[in-house]
Formats: structure tokens, sequence, C-alpha cells
């Protein structure tokens, strides 16, 4: 097995009539658990974050059934690790290449973190803007996607400094003025906060719990060590976090 991640821009789908064929296509592959969460949205980005992240786990499903992620001939146990990339799609390339809907069951774990019942593989999905980003492993992860936004053109980073000196540890907090109130402070504001999310879902006990724990030193205060990576592309920064070998939740 190995690490994939999975990056689906939904804009196409966002402006698709619902009753459209692309759409149609769409809703026949999401799994019950999915097609339940999308009836509780009404507006057009949040429906289409929605389906596209259940398309996402159909099509990280769908990879795992059909090779194992094993290239051809290897016994199971014997396959060398993939080189972790992103991938980026469209809705329209995922649905050509999906051959059938793949019969899974969605469940919750003690904390309340999905889970594919039989536990194949394990995947953390999250979604902002137009992007929803899945993070496909062999082992606990946990994921966060998000797009730094600019309010009315504002690109002080007020607001960022302001959530950060009533939230973030006060390391963060001091690092965050180095920067001023400026695009860079803004974007490093978006990297804590990523990095904070990521390890939320990790453990599955949310954002709040570590909102105010130091994302520049590892977190090996509590004996843990994680194993992080960070996308960036456009205006989004994606955070991704796994235990690092020999650590436990």
């Amino acid at each position: 097995m190995g690490e994939f991640r999975y990056l689906l821009d939904v804009k196409e789908l966002e402006q698709t009539d619902e009753t459209g064929e692309l759409w149609q296509r769409v809703l026949r592959l999401l799994d019950s658990d999915r097609l339940k969460k999308l009836e509780k949205y009404t507006q057009k980005n949040a429906r289409a974050l929605c389906a596209g992240a259940g398309l996402l786990l159909q099509w990280a499903f769908c990879a795992y059934e059909s090779e194992g992620w094993r290239k051809p001939g290897q016994k199971e146990g014997e396959a060398e690790r993939a080189p972790i990339r992103l991938e980026l799609f469209r809705p329209e390339e995922l649905l050509d290449q999906i051959d059938g809907k793949e019969d899974f069951e969605i469940v919750r774990e003690e904390n309340g973190k999905p889970a594919i019942k039989g536990n194949p593989f394990y995947f953390n999905i999250s979604h902002s803007g137009k992007y929803v980003f899945c993070a496909v492993s062999e082992s606990e992860i946990g994921a966060d996607i998000q797009e730094q936004k600019k309010e009315n053109g504002d690109n002080t980073g007020k607001k960022e400094l302001r959530l950060a000196e009533r939230f973030f540890a006060e390391q963060e907090f001091r690092e965050l003025k180095k920067y001023g109130k400026e695009a860079e402070a803004i974007k490093k504001f978006y990297y804590l906060w990523t990095r904070k999310e990521a390890v939320g879902k990790l453990h599955g006990d949310g954002l709040m719990k570590w909102i105010g724990r130091n994302m520049q030193n590892g977190l090996s205060e509590e004996g843990k060590r994680y194993l992080w990576e960070e996308y960036e592309m456009e205006n989004y920064l994606i955070a991704v976090c796994r235990f690092f070998e020999g650590s436990k939740a």
C-alpha cells in the first residue's frame, strides 16, 4: 500500500445544473452516508464540496480495490512505498475512470472520526473554497485545506492577528507579529491554522484541543512525534499529519 493525496476542483460541479448529466453521474456513485450529508446543504458551493468529497472517496476506494496500490506481480507486503504526490482532478476526469460504485460503509469510531467499515485504508477529507482534499494512508491520518481569504480586499492581517492573540500559543503570536500586518503574516497564520486542524483530525478530538498548542516545534512536549506534509497552490494551504512510527495517539 502507499500514501496518496487527491485534490478535486469542484467549480465545474458547482456551476452545473443538478438535474444535468454530470451531477446525476456523481450522485449515483455516492455512498449512503454522503447522500445523507448532502441533504443538509442548500448552497451550491457547499453541495458541490460535499458531493466532491464523496466522489474522491469513491475514487480512492476504486483504486484500492482494482490495484491494491501495488505494482503488478508484487505480493502483499512487498510493495514499495509510492512517492507522495498531490494529484489534481476535475469531476469528469474521475467519473471517466471509476468503473461502477464501490460498496462500502462509513462508520464512526469512538471519538466520532469517520472510517470505512473493515478499514481497508485510512482517509481524511477536508474542503475549502473550490477544492476538496483527500489524504489516503496505511495508518491514521489528519488533513486540512484552507483558502486564504481577503475580506473586501483587506490584506493587512489584522483579523488573523486578533485571532492568533486570542487563541494561539504565545510563541506563535510573537512569531506572527514579526511579519507585520501584511501578506506574510496572513500566510503564516494559515500555515499554523491548517496544522492545528490536521492534528486535531488525526487524533479525532477536533481543533479546540489543539488551537492553543505551539505548532512550530513538532509537538514533542507530550512525547509524540509527527510526520508533516505541507502543500501550497494559488491562495490555498494544505497540511497533512501522521504519527511518526513508534508514536501513539
